[in-house]
């Protein structure tokens, strides 16, 4: 799947694409979420990703992830227009897990709470 990759969610569109969410851990600038974009289940098998983005932390200055998938909608199979919400955990104060949501649009703009 990838290096340093844990906790993955996984959304199948109605067009067979798939999207990918996962916590990245253990580099230096701590665990995040990564989507990954997949033409279908094929080019996933095979590593081959379309499209991919990083997510930066909102909450925790060390930690967040496990994510998983509420709604996606993706227009004309064009992950650039996109809307995709997610719930994911992060460290309050690096000791307390705690819930969040977010919502990426049009595979740019990431807004949590």
């Amino acid at each position: 799947m990838d290096d340093r990759a844990s906790m993955p969610a996984i959304w199948v569109n109605p067009d067979d694409s798939l999207l990918m969410a996962y916590e990245v851990t253990g580099t230096p600038k701590g665990d995040y979420l990564r989507l990954r974009y997949y033409e279908s289940v094929l080019h996933l098998k095979n590593g081959q990703v379309k499209d991919q983005h990083d997510i930066d932390r909102s909450f925790s200055i060390s930690c967040e992830g496990t994510p998983s998938f509420e709604s996606v909608s993706i227009n004309n199979g064009n992950i650039k227009d996109s809307g995709i919400s997610m719930r994911f955990h992060f460290y309050e104060d690096m000791v307390k897990d705690q819930l969040a949501w977010g919502t990426l649009s049009n595979w740019s703009d990431w807004k949590a709470e």
